[in-house]
């Protein structure tokens, strides 16, 4: 999610502007999940350092990443286009990118805290299983930001008017 929100999330909100790519409606939807985005990614880090999740749990909140980053990517696609233009769209969006960024904090931190707890597992694995994610992370990231950027720069995924 972190390669996409930050690429598209701008797109996304501006489908939700029922008058045109350049409106007053879609660049407050932006402005506001951008800001909300922003400060719930390390309040769920911080949340996730309280307590150790149950791994159930844990996995249902990664789908609900999944879901909230699926309607994000949705909104930008321009499915239900008519939604995405109501009010209830538009909270709907709103909610659904600060949603992705608090639980990105969250699950981020709490895949680093069950290696760290881990304590059937010796220490050097531990640090092994951990870089391993910090390099995996980043270049995945990275990619599909690229990627997603050249799609964006080259006007393939791109705000239509209405």
């Amino acid at each position: 999610q972190w390669s996409i929100l930050p690429t598209i999330g701008e797109i996304g909100a501006e489908m939700c502007d029922a008058e045109s790519c350049s409106g007053k409606s879609g660049r407050f939807v932006f402005r506001i999940s951008l800001t909300l985005s922003q400060i719930l990614v390390p309040l769920g880090s911080i949340i996730s350092s309280l307590v150790t999740c149950p791994s159930f749990i844990f996995y249902i909140l990664c789908l609900l990443q999944y879901l909230s980053c699926f309607v994000i990517c949705a909104a930008t696609a321009g499915v239900w286009r008519s939604l995405w233009t109501s009010e209830a769209g538009r909270a709907l969006f709103i909610s659904s990118y600060a949603l992705c960024g608090m639980l990105e904090g969250y699950v981020i931190t709490m895949a680093y805290r069950y290696i760290g707890d881990a304590e059937s597992i010796p220490l050097v694995k531990r640090h092994s299983a951990g870089a391993l994610l910090s390099i995996a992370t980043v270049i995945l990231v990275s990619s599909c930001a690229a990627l997603l950027g050249a799609a964006v720069s080259d006007g393939h995924i791109a705000c239509i008017d209405p």
